[in-house]
């Protein structure tokens, strides 16, 4: 089980197979993120944002609910959360 996280990582080629490459990789990636979650996600302003933002944003938080409903871990106000800022940044 502690190789499964740079496993998908690998598999998704999230993550460079080579090893030198790796650290400086994951960084960048992180370091990305940071700047989306920053600049999209807490600058979100429903009346000043694109149609297609609110539409996205707006949909997220309608399907949020619905994800896996009988687990209560995606139940969570903070998973939740969490989901709708990875998903609005990444869509």
């Amino acid at each position: 089980t502690q190789h499964r996280p740079d496993t998908w990582r690998l598999l998704l080629r999230y993550m460079p197979g080579n090893r030198t490459r790796r650290l400086e990789k994951m960084s960048q990636l992180r370091h990305e993120y940071t700047d989306a979650v920053t600049n999209y996600f807490e600058k979100y302003n429903a009346d000043t944002a694109s149609e297609y933002d609110r539409t996205m944003y707006n949909q997220i938080a309608v399907d949020l609910p619905r994800t896996n409903p009988s687990m209560l871990l995606f139940q969570s106000p903070i998973v939740q959360a969490s989901l709708h800022r990875i998903l609005f940044v990444w869509g």
